[in-house]
């Protein structure tokens, strides 16, 4: 039976329209026969397209003595019909209805995946009836499932495909979030934080048993930014202690991360103070993507934030100091990649942190800097606009070679027509500083004098040419 004959059948006689659904002996696994899943997939799509007959095969399903296990299924079916669809006015029966399902654990994943879906598509409605339904059954469904909910001992809570974007409790705390939205947007005049009910659901679910949490609080927390703007008082108290707390930092930390947005209030309320903690736990977030992100994040703070020189310097400092100075060449080759960025002022970001920063780290403060550390500073001098010949010379004689993470930036627009011999002389005594000779090492440095012979002209580029040459780089590929 096709979708359009299945709804037309409903439409004319819901009894016989079931009676011909469970007419078929599923419990044989035949060949071009249906199985159970596609009957209940059949009334999936006709409850999405016609959320009304779904009202009606619901209440038929609940009028049949001769059904066990089907009642729960077919229901479950329904519901997830309803969760993609335009509900109009069958809304406020659907949501009621889907309160006979509440005590079945099977059919949470179906309740949540419905409430959430249902959320989104009316993000531009004001209240109705249908919505305040919708947040009682948010409540009733976590008092009814909520302590009892577990995930696989096995799993990664926060693997590529996430807990939180992919259970029950997981979509509850986007519901609420999208709830919040959706009220906001119609009372910007008038908004005076999160309400009792929405406070109270969003406390309960951050304070759930483990598992629940391993979903909720990254749902809750993830998006900080959001709940901060809504209700700074709320994001104070209960989700930034979050970002500093030894056994659940990497839960909120890492969706954070993905989209990560701040501000100077969010940093003075706590966050600064976690970012400084976080450099010393940082090995415990699952992905070493996130490292990168992190130290990405402490680049942007560092340069655009309004926070004082002194929590400026503590912040630095414990780039080089946490870990045993495990992050140090990290975050260097984050501010040079950040440097690169279009839109970043490099020269203002030099004289804002980097200059003095480095001269730090050069005097041996507040730990002596490796090669390794150094070599990712070294790739800085082209981005920092008119410090070019400060950051030459402040970086020069040292004998910084290439590291083997060194990257051929695009030279900005003029600088190399600004500060040709000056970069030059830099890059030459970089190369002879260079112990490495492996392929990339070697093909970098080609594409390093090409590039800057081409802007400047053999004359300008020679002392840079004959360093490659006397180190090999120049042999016949």
């Amino acid at each position: 039976m096709d979708i359009e004959e299945f709804i037309q059948t409903l439409s004319h006689d819901v009894g016989a329209a079931l009676d011909g659904l469970l007419s078929y002996d599923y419990s044989e696994r035949n060949f071009n026969q249906p199985e159970w899943r596609d009957a209940l997939g059949l009334v999936q799509r006709a409850a999405e397209r016609r959320p009304d007959l779904g009202l009606l095969l619901w209440d038929e399903i609940l009028g049949r003595d001769d059904l066990d296990e089907e009642q729960v299924d077919l229901w479950r079916a329904i519901a997830e019909g309803w969760g993609k669809a335009n509900l109009g006015d069958s809304g406020l029966g659907a949501v009621q209805r889907l309160n006979a399902l509440l005590p079945d654990k099977d059919s949470a994943y179906a309740i949540g995946r419905f409430l959430l879906d249902q959320i989104r598509h009316q993000i531009d409605v004001d209240e109705l009836p249908v919505l305040a339904s919708m947040r009682e059954l948010a409540g009733a469904f976590w008092r009814e499932q909520g302590t009892g909910f577990t995930h696989r001992e096995d799993s990664t809570p926060l693997s590529v495909a996430p807990l939180y974007l992919n259970s029950w409790p997981g979509f509850l705390a986007q519901y609420w979030a999208a709830e919040i939205d959706r009220r906001w947007r119609h009372s910007r005049e008038e908004w005076a934080g999160l309400s009792d009910e929405e406070s109270d659901a969003l406390v309960a679910l951050l304070n759930g048993n483990k598992d629940a949490r391993d979903a909720t609080q990254p749902a809750i927390a993830g998006e900080l930014f959001f709940y901060f703007a809504a209700d700074a008082d709320f994001a104070t108290a209960h989700l930034l202690p979050l970002f500093n707390s030894p056994q659940r930092h990497a839960f909120v930390w890492t969706p954070f991360l993905h989209h990560a947005r701040w501000n100077d209030r969010i940093l003075a309320a706590g966050l600064f103070d976690s970012m400084v903690a976080e450099l010393s736990r940082l090995h415990e977030l699952p992905d070493q993507t996130l490292h990168h992100i992190f130290l990405r994040f402490i680049t942007s703070v560092v340069s655009y934030a309004g926070i004082t020189s002194t929590d400026q310097r503590r912040l630095l400092d414990q780039t080089v100091l946490a870990s045993d100075g495990s992050h140090a060449p990290g975050f260097a080759e984050a501010v040079a990649r950040f440097l690169s960025e279009d839109g970043v002022d490099g020269a203002e970001v030099w004289r804002r942190w980097l200059g003095k920063h480095l001269e730090r780290r050069l005097s041996g403060q507040p730990r002596i800097a490796s090669a390794e550390e150094l070599a990712r500073w070294a790739d800085v001098v082209p981005v920092v606009g008119e410090f070019i010949p400060a950051a030459a010379t402040l970086l020069g004689g040292h004998s910084i070679g290439l590291g083997e993470r060194f990257f051929n930036l695009e030279f900005p627009d003029g600088v190399l027509a600004a500060y040709g011999p000056e970069l030059v002389a830099f890059f030459a005594e970089r190369v002879r500083s260079t112990t490495g000779s492996d392929v990339m090492v070697s093909y970098r440095v080609r594409e390093l004098v090409e590039a800057i012979r081409g802007a400047v002209g053999d004359a300008v580029a020679q002392p840079l040419v004959e360093a490659a040459a006397e180190r090999g780089f120049l042999d016949a590929e």
